[in-house]
């Protein structure tokens, strides 16, 4: 696989609660039918056991790179669309243009 692919659907996750960074993370920038959608760990938004239940769309920062040695790029969040705490995922809605 090309590296380039790789880099294009790795999504950088900070979680910044209070002007502070508590929790970092990454997911995988998925196509779906209509939408965009990032998947990700559970602990990866609401922190190690659950810690930030209440997590705000605001809180939560999405970023991407077209190159290892590019500058990141922001991804808006649209919303949570599912989630589950026992099996550790998080689907979240993005909204992303595919420019390729």
């Amino acid at each position: 696989m090309n590296e380039d692919v790789i880099n294009r659907i790795c999504i950088r996750i900070t979680i910044r609660i209070d002007e502070k960074e508590v929790g970092h993370g990454t997911g995988t920038l998925v196509k779906g039918k209509d939408n965009f959608y990032v998947l990700t760990a559970h602990h990866c938004i609401y922190g190690d056991n659950n810690k930030y239940p209440d997590i705000q769309i605001h809180q939560i920062i999405l970023q991407r790179q077209c190159a290892f040695n590019a500058p990141f790029e922001d991804v808006e969040l649209l919303e949570i669309t599912e989630s589950d705490f026992e099996e550790d995922w998080v689907v979240l809605k993005v909204k992303f243009e595919d420019k390729d």
